[in-house]
């Protein structure tokens, strides 16, 4: 298995989760149950300014999108979904997981609740499974996920829903842009504050996944400069009670992927 460091500095790490990023081994045999998933996002690089901006607490510093490895629509309503409604629908975008063989993909959107899922309020996605990684689908499960980016990881399960045919069509990644964002904003006073800190943020409108996540800078003597999602910046000083800052260089390319963390089970 080869791994690629996922936030060298700082590291995302959200409460319950661990973040990290990995490439799964491809060539596996293909066994249902034993196929492990997990969904790897692409975290863009950020805008670049040409002037210095200012930044003010609660302000956002910059906000790269979080896009998918590949990207399917739904072209026809698919039959099969609880209480007679349909699995699928004409316009469902799924994104295409990691997996140690075969292909799988899942829905963007949440689908509606079966029995005890409406009850305990889970964030649930319909996954299509391609075994044989020729188009075709030979079967479905459902899986819970993580609300705002939808993060889901485990192992395809031994037995599929089955799936009648189905039309769609390959779509860009760049489909989903604007959808998931990393934001990164300034959490203190630059008025009063020694150190100023960012918090890192996946949102997804209203909607956002809390991170510990924090690039720390000192407030003075200026200029300072530091680093987040391999960008660099420059803090130069502070006008108005803003901070004055100076990009060096845009945010790079980060894989985005989280785990369950072992030491909450």
């Amino acid at each position: 298995m080869a791994l690629l460091t996922s936030f060298p500095s700082p590291s995302l790490r959200p409460a319950g989760w661990i973040a990290a990023a990995a490439l799964l081994s491809a060539g596996a045999a293909w066994a249902a149950g034993e196929v492990e998933i997990v969904s790897l996002w692409d975290i863009q690089p950020s805008e670049t300014w040409t002037a210095p901006h200012e930044v003010g607490k609660d302000e956002v510093l910059v906000e790269p999108a979080i896009l998918p490895k590949a990207l399917i629509e739904i072209i026809q309503d698919v039959p099969g979904g609880a209480g007679g409604f349909a699995l699928l629908s004409k316009g469902d975008l799924l994104y295409r997981l990691s997996t140690t063989s075969g292909a799988v993909y899942c829905t963007i959107q949440t689908q509606a609740p079966i029995n005890a899922e409406a009850r305990f309020g889970l964030n649930m996605l319909v996954c299509l499974v391609d075994a044989a990684r020729d188009g075709t689908f030979e079967g479905h499960f459902r899986r819970h996920a993580t609300p705002g980016v939808p993060v889901i990881f485990g192992s395809v399960p031994p037995k599929l829903k089955p799936l009648g045919p189905l039309r769609y069509e390959a779509r860009p990644p760049a489909a989903l842009a604007g959808r998931f964002t990393m934001r990164i904003k300034l959490d203190s006073d630059p008025a009063k504050a020694r150190l100023l800190r960012f918090s890192f943020a996946s949102a997804e409108g209203a909607s956002t996944q809390a991170l510990t996540a924090t690039a720390k800078v000192a407030n003075g003597p200026y200029p300072q400069r530091f680093e987040a999602l391999g960008g660099y910046f420059e803090l130069t000083g502070v006008n108005g009670g803003k901070a004055v800052i100076r990009m060096i260089s845009p945010t790079t390319p980060y894989p985005f992927m989280m785990e369950s963390d072992p030491s909450n089970h």
